[in-house]
């Protein structure tokens, strides 16, 4: 009987275990966004008096004052152009790629598609000044086309192997018969092969946004000029400074930026999923 009852709880404990586990996750990932809006309703003495305590009023001047303020609208156009632009050519180029590398027999099909992984391993931080001695000899160098073009170089390699993946799964039986009805490989590319991957193409162009809007690291590197900065580095210069950093203007900040990430996440949910349990059934 003791046996029995001990058996049984076993199922509840787990129940229990996995709960406490999905709250805790909840929380570490809710807990800093929380945060950040605590600090936002705040105002610079508040904050400096308690940065972890609970705002005694719900202040939105910080809000305000981000709105109105042309350097963020100007970074937040930057971003825009930026990320829009690099996502568009990275479909692009990774469609076409992934396409040549799946259903096409050429020698050094292989060697190219690991070169394309080959650069994904490699640490951002090693091909800086390289990348940046190339831009500036092209006459690329402080430009937004010159990040422009880094991100799609950077991004190529893994839009290439999720896509690839997407088309070897494809029965080449349908682009057959596509062919039969007159298309050409564009033909087929564009009216066979991308209505069949949308998922997939949507996760590619989903998670090089995310990707994209915040990178920090090659935006602070390649622009010379605040003028051409994007919303991460264009933050952090604007408000960050030795001696005196506006926080709670800095957090209303990100969260007016990650918006824009929020809205395309709500309307693109299900093509996301969709295209994360492609294969699976």
């Amino acid at each position: 009987m003791s046996r029995a009852v001990t058996a049984s709880r076993f199922p509840i404990a787990g129940r229990i275990g996995s709960v406490a586990f999905t709250i805790a996750l909840a929380l570490m990932t809710i807990g800093p966004v929380i945060w950040l809006f605590s600090v936002s309703v705040k105002s610079k003495s508040e904050y400096a008096a308690s940065p972890f305590g609970v705002p005694t009023s719900l202040r939105f001047d910080n809000y305000l004052f981000i709105l109105t303020n042309s350097e963020f609208l100007r970074f937040a156009w930057n971003s825009l152009l930026v990320t829009s632009s690099s996502v568009f050519i990275i479909l692009v180029l990774s469609t076409l790629a992934a396409y040549a590398l799946a259903r096409l027999d050429f020698a050094g099909n292989r060697l190219l598609f690991v070169a394309y992984l080959f650069g994904e391993v490699i640490p951002l931080f090693l091909i800086l000044l390289p990348l940046y001695v190339l831009l500036a000899n092209t006459g690329l160098g402080g430009t937004l086309l010159s990040l422009i073009l880094a991100y799609t170089a950077a991004s190529l390699g893994i839009s290439i192997l999720v896509l690839r993946s997407y088309f070897r799964s494809i029965p080449t039986e349908i682009e057959d018969a596509a062919r039969i009805d007159g298309c050409n490989t564009l033909l087929v590319i564009w009216h066979v092969i991308i209505p069949l991957t949308r998922p997939g193409i949507v996760v590619v162009a989903v998670f090089n946004t995310f990707n994209l809007w915040n990178e920090y690291l090659l935006a602070a590197f390649l622009l010379p000029s605040q003028k051409l900065f994007t919303l991460p580095p264009g933050l952090a210069a604007s408000f960050v400074a030795q001696y005196a950093t506006n926080w709670p203007a800095m957090a209303a900040g990100i969260l007016l930026s990650a918006i824009p990430l929020i809205v395309i996440f709500v309307f693109a949910q299900d093509k996301i999923v969709e295209g994360f349990s492609f294969g699976s059934k």
